[in-house]
């Protein structure tokens, strides 16, 4: 007997066996940024605290500009003068710098000396004038004139008075130190000065002179902060 025919099979399916990936254990968060330290509050670019209420700017910030102010023309100053000596040729005098270093007088040696500008003052105190032009004068300083004083400092200006009616160096008056007291402030050595239209490096300030005279004539003067007072 034949088997019985097999019915329609079923079949079975296997659902297919998928795996979740497992759920990463939460860590620690990690660290915020630290923010940007606060910088120092500017108005303009500038600290705040140079300004007070009302936008005014304060005494310490007016100083700051003014001192600002005062380099940057004294650079113009100095970079005019220098284009302006430029342009002379150097046989006339041009492009040359004399130097602010005091140096020892080589005896018998011609040398350049420091210098110094002097302006000249009446009895009064005003600036003395010839042809509507300020008197002024550049001195020379010279170290160890003398042998027997090496470090002896020695002025050498003219006499406005004989400069009337004589050369110019027929005029000169030599102050030395150890003959009439006075002393060189080098705090602003190396200034720039301007005589005659060429640049010069100044030496310092002469201050606190005794009272000299001209040995040709009765003028008498002395000397603080580069001025020089006449006394009659």
């Amino acid at each position: 007997m034949p088997d019985d025919a097999a019915g329609p099979t079923t079949p079975v399916v296997h659902p297919e066996t998928t795996t979740e990936p497992e759920s990463a254990a939460p860590g620690p968060a990690p660290p915020a940024e630290p923010e940007p330290p606060l910088g120092p509050q500017t108005v303009f670019g500038l600290p705040i605290d140079m300004f007070v209420k009302g936008g005014t700017s304060t005494m310490a910030h007016d100083r700051m500009v003014h001192e600002e102010e005062t380099d940057a023309e004294r650079r113009r100053d100095e970079q005019a003068a220098m284009r302006k000596v430029a342009a002379i040729p150097v046989e006339d005098g041009g492009a040359k710098l004399y130097t602010n270093y005091l140096a020892p007088n080589p005896s018998g040696l011609p040398m350049e000396w420091a210098k110094v500008l002097l302006e000249y003052l009446t009895a009064g105190g005003e600036q003395l004038m010839h042809r509507s032009q300020p008197v002024q004068c550049l001195a020379d300083v010279i170290v160890g004139l003398d042998p027997l004083y090496p470090e002896e400092l020695t002025l050498v200006l003219v006499c406005p008075e004989c400069a009337r009616r004589m050369p110019q160096g027929q005029c000169q008056i030599q102050i030395r130190q150890r003959n009439r007291a006075w002393y060189l402030d080098t705090r602003t050595s190396g200034d720039l000065v301007v005589f005659d239209d060429a640049p010069y490096r100044s030496a310092g300030m002469v201050m606190d002179s005794e009272r000299f005279t001209c040995p040709r004539c009765a003028w008498a003067a002395h000397i603080d902060k580069n001025r020089v007072r006449s006394e009659r």
